[in-house]
């Protein structure tokens, strides 16, 4: 999936400046407490993304140099330092971060220094991120107006990054953590008006259907894909593998809100292609499975050819 897939064109108005790429475990923009200041940093935030929510996306990227109390507390790859990393998506809530991140990560979070936060609705990965530099490389853009000011305020990148960005590959980032208060307010909030997707993309620990529908191969068995359902596609062809010399390619696969709902309909639709009605093989191509992921009545949210984590 290209992010002109699934972002509208101008719709990645901010940035927002990230010390980790770590998302599953701390689903949250987070930032620090103004002091002498009766308006919190989350406030301000939510009030510059506005009424659009559903639709806004952030730009997230990894500074080149890292501060000294970030360097020495689970810091991002060297290979990551620089670049646009994260798309994500917000909920129109705030609290505090501790109501949003697994208890376990508070400590690499730094909830101290961080104490405030607006949780995320979707998070996707850039597959190849590109280096923030090089995007603004010859504009006159003012480069302050990037950075997120501490993480006292979004960045604002003008409509160059959208542009930029249209083209580039993203997965989304599976299996966020969702605390009950996270819980709560997406059941609060709802669906959203004229149809924009609020049910996180994502699967949160407390649900089950959210996964994908694959088509693998295997060399020795040319023109056959065995065609199942996984929320974690890479683990899945892992317990597979395991017995046999070769590994499971991964030809295709397509990101659901009911992945087991989606299988079924697949596999109705290449009923007359199955090997057996006992077993998940079809006689089909990697076209023929895509193009019957299409034709059921259950819509995709994404569909990836080759990998997708």
């Amino acid at each position: 999936m290209r992010v002109r897939d699934l972002i509208q064109p101008g719709l990645i108005r901010f940035t927002d400046q990230i010390y980790r790429a770590g998302h599953r475990d701390a689903p949250v923009l987070t930032f620090p407490r103004p002091a002498g200041h009766s308006i919190s940093y989350t406030r301000t935030a939510i009030s510059k993304i506005g009424s659009n929510w559903p639709r806004e996306y952030i730009a997230q990227y990894i500074p080149e140099t890292l501060p000294r109390e970030d360097s020495d507390r689970d810091p991002a790859p060297e290979h990551l330092r620089g670049r646009i990393v994260t798309l994500v998506s917000t909920l129109p809530a705030e609290g505090s971060s501790r109501d949003f991140v697994r208890p376990g990560a508070w400590r690499a979070v730094d909830l101290d220094r961080w104490p405030d936060a607006i949780p995320l609705r979707e998070v996707w990965r850039l597959v190849d991120p590109p280096r923030l530099r090089t995007i603004y490389e010859g504009r006159d853009q003012d480069r302050r107006a990037l950075t997120s000011g501490a993480r006292g305020r979004l960045g604002t990148p003008g409509p160059e990054l959208s542009e930029a960005l249209a083209d580039c590959e993203v997965e989304p980032v599976l299996d966020l953590y969702r605390s009950t208060r996270a819980l709560e307010i997406i059941q609060r909030i709802g669906q959203p008006v004229d149809g924009a997707r609020l049910t996180p993309v994502v699967a949160n620990r407390r649900s089950d259907t959210v996964g994908y529908v694959y088509a693998l191969s295997l060399p020795q068995w040319p023109g056959l894909l065995k065609i199942g359902f996984a929320s974690d596609v890479s683990a899945r062809i892992g317990n597979l593998s395991t017995g046999i010399p070769v590994d499971y390619t991964l030809e295709a696969s397509a990101l659901y809100d009911d992945c087991r709902k989606a299988e079924e309909a697949v596999h109705r639709t290449l009923a007359a292609r199955r090997v057996r009605t006992d077993r998940e093989w079809f006689r089909v191509t990697r076209d023929e499975f895509l193009a019957a992921v299409r034709a059921t009545d259950v819509r995709p949210v994404g569909v990836f050819e080759g990998a997708a984590r």
